[in-house]
């Protein structure tokens, strides 16, 4: 009998639900001004300009908790037809340097969202504060910001190839996989960095290896391409190394059925039973 759980129960397009949690967003209590956020979200198509303007309120208000800060965000992102208005109040956000971590993410996620939805154009100044920490001292951060890049999806990383790709030959083993990983959110990212990361497959770190094999069957292109170097990972050392090629490749049938002799011949040898059972498959 709760608002709370009346919201829950709401199905989107509900005029009341959405109506109430306007009022909602004025409440003293912040945990219904959050689940009023939430709440509009939850109904992002039918908010209006109303909305927006209320959401924003609570983004310009410097008294305001953090979560209902990056709750409004993550509501923004979805009330798209007067959201895109508000991209230089996000972008302020994001930009600025007094603004936590967890609200820049947040900001940033909503313009991400906003532009592909709306068919606009990403900005590089948008990302500055993340491109910052690969260049960082600490391998945590440069891994970090490889993290980062690959959690905001492919136009995000496929802006950024110039600045990941380095990464790839860090010092760091953690940083050099997240690298890998980063790249292989993106098929055109792989194809632009695609001599980099078949040097990886030579790594001597595991990890590295195993996640520039998952990077580069992430692009068919890439498999059709290098499935014979790919299928060399299958006489890997390391188990990881051996489960990663064989899930990937199988998921490429096409691509390997020209070095189907070789499988059989390595299926007998495979010491691991969970990976030779794949390969038979």
């Amino acid at each position: 009998g709760t608002w709370a759980s009346r919201k829950l129960r709401a199905m989107p397009g509900d005029d009341a639900a959405i109506s109430e949690a306007l009022q909602r967003l004025q409440d003293r209590n912040w945990h219904h001004r959050l689940r009023a956020c939430m709440a509009i979200a939850s109904h992002g198509t039918a908010a209006g300009a109303d909305h927006a303007a209320a959401l924003l309120e609570r983004l310009e208000d410097d008294g305001e908790r953090e979560e209902v800060r990056v709750a409004a965000c993550e509501a923004l992102a979805r009330t798209r037809q007067v959201a895109v208005a508000h991209l230089p109040m996000l972008r302020r956000y994001v930009r600025g340097i007094d603004r936590s971590t967890k609200l820049q993410s947040a900001a940033l996620a909503a313009i991400v969202r906003l532009c592909a939805l709306s068919g606009l154009t990403l900005e590089a100044d948008d990302f500055s504060h993340i491109t910052a920490l690969l260049f960082d001292g600490s391998w945590k951060m440069r891994m970090r910001g490889c993290e980062e890049l690959a959690n905001l999806g492919e136009a995000v990383v496929e802006l950024h190839v110039e600045v990941l790709a380095p990464r790839l030959e860090d010092e760091s083993a953690f940083v050099r996989g997240s690298a890998c990983e980063a790249l292989g959110v993106s098929p055109v990212a792989v194809r632009e960095s695609e001599a980099r990361l078949l040097r990886c497959l030579q790594d001597e770190h595991e990890l590295v290896r195993s996640c520039a094999c998952q990077s580069l069957c992430n692009s068919k292109g890439a498999v059709l391409s290098h499935a014979g170097a790919l299928a060399l990972l299958l006489r890997d050392e390391s188990d990881l190394v051996r489960w990663v090629a064989c899930k990937a490749l199988c998921q490429a049938r096409e691509a390997v059925v020209p070095h189907l002799p070789m499988f059989r011949q390595w299926v007998q040898g495979e010491p691991e039973r969970c990976i030779r059972e794949v390969l038979i498959k």
